[in-house]
């Protein structure tokens, strides 16, 4: 067993849901490769990750040999999350933060708040970086994007949070390098 400080951060790129990357459509069954790099758009340093778990529990009782019953619990995973934190912000989250429905294109005018989905269906790319410069963990997953945490507008620059809800999908893939 390898033993060694943990990841001290990690980079995040996305591909969209419906994008044409290389003549593919990305979409669930589909992601773009990583040649060219520009295929993903980076979202750049990832400060903070967290991963959780939304869970139900099921309660039985059983007779106890003893007399009684026994309350048996049955736990199961219902929901994913991938919470994380920028050091930078991009076009999904002004996208996302004005409630705008189309991609922006930089000085074309939208209607701000017009769009009550404030979330956006994209492949997420997380490289988990250890402290030697090494990836640790390269992950990458289908789901929905959202913000967690707004920063403010203020002299000291604040980080955006995202939450991330993983939807399964038969081709996402974690790959841990240099862990045992």
């Amino acid at each position: 067993m390898k033993l060694e400080k943990i990841i001290i951060g990690a980079f995040g790129f996305l591909a969209e849901d419906g994008a044409t990357i290389d003549e593919n459509t990305v979409s669930i069954d589909a992601y773009p490769d990583v040649d060219p790099v520009e295929n993903w758009e980076s979202i750049g340093c990832i400060t903070e990750v967290t991963f959780e778990t939304e869970k139900e529990t099921d309660t039985d009782y059983c007779p106890d040999p003893n007399g009684g019953y026994a309350k048996v619990d049955t736990e199961r995973v219902v929901r994913d999350i991938i919470k994380f934190k920028t050091k930078q912000a991009g076009e999904p989250f002004w996208r996302m933060q004005f409630g705008l429905k189309d991609k922006i294109v930089n000085a074309t005018a939208q209607t701000p708040f017009a769009s009550k989905d404030r979330s956006i269906k994209f492949w997420f790319k997380c490289q988990g970086r250890a402290e030697d410069g090494a990836d640790r963990v390269v992950m990458n997953v289908f789901g929905e994007l959202s913000i967690d945490e707004t920063p403010k507008w203020s002299k000291d620059p604040t980080k955006p949070g995202y939450k991330f809800e993983v939807i399964n999908s038969s081709i996402a893939t974690v790959e841990p390098d240099g862990i045992v």
